[in-house]
């Protein structure tokens, strides 16, 4: 994860005092995107957009999804929720899901 924060630094996203906030977070146990988050240092939708581009993830605008209650209905509550994931639609054979928790 150095690199990434290394890279986060080139872009500008975040600065030395920021890296070193969140060195002791990621140390202690906790996922990038949540060190972050609450280090303070960046928003959850700058983490999330600037990681999501890092590893060829999607970033999806959920006020944009439209979110059938049929569809939902057809996946077990209990595993979106402790998992954290929102399907989002069927597409190419596959259920795209949206998660804020990208290492998950």
């Amino acid at each position: 994860m150095k690199s990434v924060l290394s890279e986060m630094e080139a872009s500008g996203l975040l600065d030395a005092s920021g890296a070193e906030r969140v060195r002791p977070l990621l140390a202690g146990g906790k996922q990038l995107d949540e060190a972050l988050v609450s280090s303070g240092v960046l928003s959850e939708e700058q983490a999330l957009r600037f990681l999501a581009q890092k590893f060829g993830v999607p970033f999806i605008e959920l006020s944009d999804a439209e979110l059938a209650r049929e569809f939902l209905q057809k996946f077990p509550v209990r595993i979106l929720l402790k998992h954290r994931l929102l399907p989002i639609r069927f597409e190419n054979e596959a259920v795209l899901v949206a998660s804020a928790r990208l290492f998950d």
